[in-house]
């Protein structure tokens, strides 16, 4: 990860992982963890994962986003500039995560999920020293990759979470923004 500047606050952590998407929506989507407030932001390459990104245009691309986050910065009034990642693997990401806090996958399937709703329900007045926001690609998550991922917060001491936003089929940037302002909305 590479880091443009230093927290300046002691609210907690909010990462976002989401998968890696075409050009466009990467962009959009850091403009919008910019705007939003989220902290750490790390593009992930899942089994569904459709777009690469060529090992010596990473570079370009991360000062590419830079420059778009420092934009939105300007625009939003949010000082504190979102630190952002090379595309990383989900095995990676569940190591970023530090001991205890929650996994929230966001996962298309309603009848393995928590409705959103219960979930903001039974989060509420909860202030974890940080929150970990997993969107997965068109299709969502495999259900290995979900295996694995619930198995890796069991071993860390941390919460996995599935939870369902509701039966209207979701871009990752639309769910990116839906999920993060949900997390903004209990803090």
């Amino acid at each position: 990860m590479i880091s443009q500047q230093e927290p300046v606050s002691d609210l907690p952590a909010l990462r976002l992982f989401s998968a890696f998407a075409a050009k466009g929506v990467m962009e959009e989507l850091v403009e919008k963890c910019q705007e939003l407030g989220v902290t750490e932001f790390y593009p992930l390459l899942t089994e569904r994962t459709a777009v690469a990104l060529a090992g010596e245009k990473e570079g370009k691309v991360l000062e590419r986003w830079y420059k778009i986050a420092r934009e939105a910065a300007k625009q939003s009034g949010n000082a504190r500039l979102v630190q952002l990642s090379a595309p990383l693997a989900l095995e990676a990401a569940f190591k970023i995560i530090p001991l205890g806090e929650e996994a929230v996958f966001f996962h298309p399937e309603p009848e393995s999920g928590l409705p959103v709703k219960i979930w903001l329900q039974q989060s509420a007045g909860a202030r974890p020293a940080g929150v970990n926001l997993f969107i997965g690609p068109e299709g969502g998550f495999t259900r290995r990759e979900l295996d694995a991922a619930k198995a890796a917060a069991q071993r860390k001491g941390s919460r996995f979470v599935q939870i369902w936003l509701g039966p209207a089929t979701l871009r990752v940037s639309t769910a990116a923004v839906a999920a993060v302002s949900a997390v903004k909305f209990l803090r």
